[in-house]
C-alpha cells in the first residue's frame, strides 16, 4: 500500500479510522477468500463500513468479481 501513489497517505487514513478500535469483519458468505487466498469482508469500525470509506476518499476502487454477497456498487 505504501509504494502505490496515495499509498502512504492510504495507510494514515487507515490508522486513524482503525487503530486501537474494535474492528469487525462481515465474511462474504458466497466466497470468504478469492484465488490467492485473500479473506474477502465488509470492514466496520461501530457502524463505519471502512470499505466504503476508502471508496470516497480515492483510496479504492471497485474490483467485483461474483459470485458475492455484497453489492459493491450500491454503496
Amino acid at each position: 500500500m505504501g509504494d502505490e501513489p496515495g499509498g502512504k497517505e492510504a495507510r494514515e487514513f487507515m490508522r486513524n479510522l482503525c487503530e486501537d478500535k474494535t474492528v469487525y469483519l462481515d465474511l462474504d458468505d458466497e466466497r470468504s477468500t478469492d484465488k490467492y487466498g485473500r479473506m474477502l469482508a465488509v470492514v466496520y469500525v461501530g457502524q463505519k463500513n471502512v470499505n466504503v470509506e476508502l471508496l470516497r476518499k480515492g483510496y479504492a476502487t471497485i474490483f467485483y468479481i461474483p459470485p458475492s454477497e455484497f453489492d459493491p456498487y450500491s454503496w
